[in-house]
């Protein structure tokens, strides 16, 4: 009338045993996933530190041209601008005395 126990258990034991496969791959592929999700995350961080300093470096380039609007006049604001710097770090240096 019924299936016999051997054959429902050797049915069982087979899918347990699809299910332990597809378990392994599954913990592979998370493994994986969360690999690539570190990697990624490691990525963004150095692109964001790029973008940070890329966005420094403009906000300087802004800056120098609004102090002089010619290639000449901004060397001349250049050389100013170190030059006043060495006399501060002069006069520092006196005060230290």
């Amino acid at each position: 009338m019924g299936v016999s126990l051997s054959v429902l258990t050797n049915e069982l034991t087979e899918k347990v045993s699809i299910l332990a496969g597809r378990y392994s791959a599954l913990q592979a592929e998370n493994k994986s996933l969360r690999d690539e999700n570190a990697a990624l995350r490691s990525d963004l961080k150095s692109t964001q530190d790029e973008l940070k300093k890329a966005q420094l470096d403009n906000s300087f380039l802004v800056l120098s041209h609004r102090l002089a609007q010619s290639p000449e006049a901004l060397v001349e604001s250049r050389k100013m601008i170190a030059a006043l710097i060495r006399d501060i770090d002069r006069c520092i240096a006196q005060l230290k005395e």
